[in-house]
């Protein structure tokens, strides 16, 4: 597995992941697949635009399993937390490892230097689960999501500390 910086060329690609992550969400429409395309397209613009607004240096990378495109990790790092704004993988791949691999990548990112690691889930996410097994505690209930963070490490010192 490895990560590389998202391009133009992953578009449809990272529009047909998003669109994965929300079919239980959208089974019960009964639109022509026509208007549920354009539907989700419009949703993931809008999604794009908001993380671009609200994180303009987000660290967009695309997650690359032998050599195919498997999924997204987006990390906003700033100098006092982590924060995993969002990871998504294929249907196929979700329940191998892979979100684990990168949630390891991640949390020892931000223990090497000191900081929490953050993320928003939402409620009824599956995930919830593996972030909290990774040491994520519930800080904030949101109408749709769930905050999370898993503090920084603590520094044990000495008597003379």
């Amino acid at each position: 597995m490895t990560l590389r910086s998202v391009e133009p060329a992953d578009g449809p690609f990272l529009v047909a992941l998003y669109a994965s992550t929300r079919v239980t969400e959208l089974a019960a429409l009964t639109w022509d697949a026509a208007t549920m395309r354009a539907f989700l397209a419009q949703q993931f613009a809008a999604q794009a635009a908001s993380w671009s607004t609200t994180f303009p240096d987000l660290d967009r990378l695309l997650v690359v399993v032998d050599g195919r495109r498997a999924g997204r990790l987006y990390v906003h790092r700033s100098p006092t937390l982590l924060h995993l704004v969002d990871i998504a993988l294929l249907p196929a791949l979700r329940g191998r490892g892979i979100g684990s691999v990168l949630l390891d990548r991640l949390i020892a990112e931000a223990d090497a230097v000191g900081i929490p690691t953050t993320l928003h889930v939402a409620r009824d996410n599956p995930a919830r689960g593996l972030y909290e097994r990774f040491g994520f505690r519930a800080v904030a209930e949101e109408p749709f999501h769930i905050r999370m963070t898993r503090p920084a490490p603590t520094v044990s010192r000495g008597r003379d500390g």
